[in-house]
């Protein structure tokens, strides 16, 4: 598998759901974040990124992300553009949230890549499994109401070691 196919659909669906967990300090705001743990979502939010590959050099990009509520806040429409200088990335990812299960798809339209989201909601943010047909990924997703960090660990690290985040709402 060609290393820059594997390195977008990673860098895609890990950004993809990058801005996830939107959630607070306080033990009130964990509390509405809990009952609604999508809803703080929504507007835009940009932020810088890096990818690890497993060998070379350290890749940097900068990162759009759009969250559109649906369904009163059980469900999500999310759209991701992410660029550096020698790739770009697309995605539209559709989330549901149902007591602390998260599940979804995504779709990376530069490359055609799909896939799929299962995970859950935690006090932090969420742990999620990353699906797809090139790859499997493990990701962790932190944050506070303005800010946010995404860790994405690929099962095989061939490719790539690992791609984070961070992006900003505030």
């Amino acid at each position: 598998m060609p290393h820059r196919l594997l390195l977008n659909g990673i860098a895609a669906t890990g950004l993809a759901l990058g801005a996830i967990a939107m959630l607070s300090v306080t033990d009130a705001d964990r509390a509405t974040a809990a009952l609604d743990p999508i809803a703080s979502l929504a507007g835009r939010w940009s932020g810088l990124g890096t990818v690890v590959p497993a060998s070379g050099t350290v890749e940097n990009f900068k990162c759009v992300i759009t969250y559109l509520p649906e369904r009163e806040g059980a469900a999500m429409k999310q759209n991701l553009r992410c660029k550096s200088d020698s790739y770009r990335l697309e995605t539209s990812t559709t989330l549901e949230v149902s007591g602390k299960a998260l599940s979804g798809r995504w779709e990376e339209k530069v490359h055609g890549l799909d896939g799929s989201v299962s995970g859950v909601v935690t006090p932090d943010g969420f742990d999620v499994v990353l699906a797809g047909r090139f790859f499997r990924a493990r990701m962790a997703v932190s944050g506070t109401g303005c800010e946010q960090s995404v860790r994405v660990s690929p099962e095989r690290t061939d490719y790539i070691r690992e791609v984070s985040a961070s992006l900003r709402k505030c």
